[in-house]
Order: C-alpha cells, then structure tokens, then sequence
C-alpha cells in the first residue's frame, strides 16, 4: 500500500489535535549494481543487475519474471533471485541478463519492470575496439618466401600472430611507437602465386566481438620461366668418354 500517517501524542498531553505527525513512506525501488555498466553493440554480454524494493507480490520466485530492456530491446533472463521481508515484499531483486545487440554505440535506458513497478538506470553501449594494419612494406614477394615484410599495425598490445596465405610468418622484430601503434617485421612463408590474405591478430586480444583481427592482400610473384641459356665459355674437357663420367666445366 502506499504511504500512510499517524499521529504521535507526547506523554501528558490533554489535546490529541495538537499533536505533531508522522508519515511512513514506501522505500523508493531502484537499481544499486550494474555490472557491467557497459558492453559491446553486438550484445551478448552478460550483465548483472541488482534491484532494491521491487515492491510487489508478483516479484515473488513463483510470481512473473521481471521484464529487463536497454533501450527499446529487451534482453534475454538469465537468472533471478529475490530477497523478501517478513510482510512477503521483495526488498533486493538479483537479475542476470544477456545484453541484447545495439544498432549504434551511446548511452540507453535500462529499465527493469515487474507488475507495475519499474526501476531505471543508464547503460552505455561501446563501439568494439579496431585492430588496424596500416602498412605492408613490400605488399608482394617470390613464391619462395624467406623475405622481410615490415606491417605497421594500431591497435596491437602484445605479441601478435600473423600468417600469410594461412602460413604463420614467425615475427623477427615489434617495435612499438607509443599511443598504440607497433612496427612489426615477419619473414615471409612461401606460397603459391597469386594474392593471398595477410592477416595479423593479438594473440591475447579479445573482445565481446570475437578475436581481434586485421587484414590485407599480399601477392606471390611467379618466377620468371627461363627462356635463354648463355655459356660465358667452351667446357673443358671439350671431349669425353663415350661412356660417360668425366666431369665438365
């Protein structure tokens, strides 16, 4: 019920109108705990929620579940548990939901609802961290492989895996050049010619997207068919057995 009021009379006193009085309110329901107060715009995540005085006996375990939305969406239940007092009313509500996808990063409001008694907060969806390759220096090589290829890469923390056509080009050398930005130097694997995929990842970098990764297009140069052989000279001996085995230079 709502809030209500009673009088209280000083002992002693000869008049009761005179009295001063005392008003009981009802706890206001909120959210206390958001964790995490933030994710990723494709979702997924879980978020942990903690909800004071969802004041309704509908709130109860074997009421309705409460209806969790960010923004317009609303978000997957998880878990739910509840903390009642003695007049059966729910006091601490504990919510585990999945953080549906956004269409855009900024902040939205979090709402969690059950039988007329809404509680709200405000969430922020992030946009999901880049890993960028900037520069291949040389963007090609022989089908061989062996060659140096320098990547200057942002985004990176770490050692990074890069391959080349699927092949993993072992790392020589990273440098890193402050406000995240590394130079880092592969041998190139052989592979077929033709263009292939260059592709870097952090190898201990994740997101709540997945791996973070980069890529770009490396070339395998054929090699060049030989069409002519020149002798600089006459090859000595310029006779042989005619069962062979000399040697000739």
């Amino acid at each position: 019920s709502g809030p209500w009021t009673m009088q209280l009379s000083p002992f002693g006193a000869t008049d009761p109108s005179a009295a001063p009085e005392f008003t009981f309110a009802r706890a206001s329901t909120g959210i206390s705990a958001v964790v995490p107060s933030f994710a990723g715009t494709a979702g997924g995540e879980a978020v942990y929620l903690t909800v004071l005085n969802l004041t309704s006996a509908a709130a109860s375990m074997a009421g309705p579940r409460p209806q969790v939305r960010f923004g317009a969406a609303t978000a997957s239940l998880l878990s739910y548990r509840t903390a009642m007092d003695r007049t059966g009313e729910v006091r601490v509500a504990h919510i585990v939901c999945s953080a549906p996808p956004a269409p855009s990063a900024g902040h939205v409001d979090l709402v969690v609802s059950l039988g007329g008694v809404h509680a709200s907060t405000r969430f922020a969806y992030v946009a999901p961290p880049r890993l960028t390759l900037s520069s291949v220096i040389p963007s090609s090589g022989d089908v061989w492989g062996g060659g140096a290829v320098m990547l200057e890469v942002e985004g990176l923390e770490g050692a990074p895996l890069v391959t080349i056509g699927g092949l993993v080009a072992p790392v020589r050398s990273q440098v890193s050049h402050g406000e995240g930005i590394s130079t880092v130097t592969v041998r190139a694997p052989p592979g077929p010619a033709g263009e292939v995929s260059l592709i870097v990842s952090g190898s201990s970098q994740t997101s709540v997207h997945g791996p973070m990764v980069a890529a770009e297009v490396f070339s395998f140069a054929p090699l060049s068919p030989v069409t002519t052989l020149r002798v600089a000279g006459g090859p000595t001996p310029a006779r042989g057995l005619a069962s062979g085995g000399q040697l000739v230079r």
